[in-house]
């Protein structure tokens, strides 16, 4: 009975924990088939079939992102845990390694894409080499939310990251229903590449304050 019942005690947690943590686990899914179907419905099928294509080059970076972050993580969290002194010059150290190296892999995969693509892809979706670009720049912008919120998931601010996914998720609805009448699927890269900004912005906010509250001051209560 002891056992039964500790771990339906544990299915609780887990489930209070997958709950509050739902849409910013979901927010990469739901942008994608948001722009997808809008631009299905209020363009056409051609302009949703290229910007599926354009966005099959990014998914080099999403490799890259995920390879660095999942290396990122544990070893921010430890250092996180551990207050040493020259952690916060370490912990900057790495983080401006990713700052900069992203957007740098973003501009060389967007021309590695309009080089080598047209001898990969069918001459019919050439035209989606002009959105990879801005779909690049989504990319990073995505990756840096991403790398910011490791400050938010081990301060178990996950109230904080599903409310910062759910104003990503309706920016980015808010401005493909603007742009896409008008810039077609340019408006809907450049909306989708907004809307990640604005997720981005919003994230490192969050983290900057929970670090000054606390990691900064507890390391130095001076500050």
């Amino acid at each position: 009975g002891i056992l039964v019942r500790t771990e339906a005690s544990g299915m609780r947690e887990l489930l209070a924990f997958g709950w509050r943590y739902l849409p910013n686990g979901m927010a990469t899914v739901v942008i994608t088939l948001t722009d997808r179907l809008l631009l299905a419905n209020m363009a056409d099928v051609e302009s949703a079939s290229l910007f599926a294509v354009a966005s099959l080059f990014p998914m080099v970076l999403l490799i890259a992102i995920q390879g660095y972050v999942f290396g990122w993580q544990p070893w921010c969290f430890a250092r996180l845990a551990r207050r040493e002194k020259g952690n916060s010059v370490e912990l900057a150290m790495g983080a401006g390694l990713f700052y900069i190296g992203l957007p740098l892999g973003g501009l060389i995969m967007a021309w590695g894409a309009n080089w080598l693509g047209p001898y990969v892809i069918d001459p019919q979706f050439h035209g989606a080499f002009a959105y990879v670009l801005p779909l690049a720049m989504a990319m990073v912008l995505q990756g840096f939310c991403y790398f910011t919120q490791s400050v938010l998931q081990f301060y178990q601010r996950l109230a904080a990251l599903s409310w910062i996914a759910l104003a990503t998720m309706g920016m980015n609805l808010i401005l493909n229903l603007y742009f896409i009448p008008d810039y077609g699927t340019l408006g809907s890269c450049w909306a989708t590449a907004a809307a990640y900004g604005f997720g981005f912005v919003l994230t490192a906010y969050m983290a900057l304050r929970t670090l000054r509250k606390e990691y900064v001051i507890k390391e130095n209560p001076s500050v």
